[in-house]
């Protein structure tokens, strides 16, 4: 197994296992583990788990958290760490990763969090303690986000809600215990923005995000599309010449050529 980052602005984690990692026949599933506010947290990178076939896997990770290290283990025994680099400590990221926006977390009441128990009261005439039915699991805590963007930031976050799709909001931080999460991904239901001050080009939203899970988790998220390798300008005779095979070409950063 070999991790390393993909070119950009934020460059997203990417995996690649040789076929020795994931022989023919053989099922495998890659975990990534990080530390946060003194705990562990797994989860498993989009497209992270199969059967072999005996060719190499590509995988890339635009969920990846950013400025912490991360581990990357795939069942059949390798395991690869990486600190996933960023422009910003706070950002908004489509689940390809190829659309991000950075912004400013307000310094006070810039998360504000609502969990969700789950209970049904039944109101009994003849008894003061009413019945009640629990669900197994309460609703992961819905969040207010006080977020300040200017310039491209705006222009991102505008255009992350228009999408109306699920992101991942990552959060790096030096603070001891910090309690955000490092990454989470989520529905945005409302983002109401103002100008923040007369004069200036930042503009303050009230971000309200609900958590989700992926809703395609087992969809592979290319390091490249063939929009990337038409805007590298090159010819197919240019092409062939490099001589790449195809798990070469499959590596090969065509944005960044």
């Amino acid at each position: 197994m070999i991790v390393s980052l993909t070119a950009g602005g934020l460059p997203s984690v990417r995996i690649i296992l040789a076929a020795t990692d994931v022989p023919a026949g053989v099922s495998w599933t890659v975990t990534a583990s990080y530390q946060e506010a003194g705990r562990t947290v797994s989860y498993r990178p989009r497209g992270g788990r199969g059967v072999g076939t005996g060719d190499q896997v590509v995988l890339t990770d635009p969920a990846a958290p950013i400025r912490t290290p991360v581990t990357y283990r795939v069942s059949t025994g390798a395991t690869a760490t990486i600190v996933r680099t960023a422009p910003a400590a706070d950002l908004l990221v489509g689940l390809q990763g190829s659309t991000w926006a950075s912004f400013q977390r307000a310094a006070a009441g810039g998360d504000q969090r609502t969990p969700e128990p789950r209970h049904w009261v039944s109101d009994v005439p003849a008894s003061s303690m009413p019945p009640v039915r629990s669900a197994p699991v309460a609703g992961k805590a819905a969040f207010q986000m006080g977020a300040v963007t200017s310039g491209a930031g705006t222009w991102g976050v505008r255009d992350l809600v228009a999408a109306n799709r699920p992101i991942t909001v990552l959060h790096a931080c030096d603070m001891p215990d910090c309690d955000v999460p490092r990454s989470e991904t989520v529905i945005i239901t409302s983002a109401p923005s103002d100008r923040r001050t007369p004069g200036l080009p930042e503009r303050a939203w009230t971000l309200s995000c609900r958590p989700v899970a992926d809703p395609e988790p087992d969809t592979v998220v290319a390091i490249n599309t063939w929009d990337d390798v038409d805007s590298a300008g090159l010819t197919w005779d240019q092409l062939d010449a490099l001589g790449l095979s195809w798990d070469l070409f499959d590596l090969t950063d065509w944005d960044a050529m």
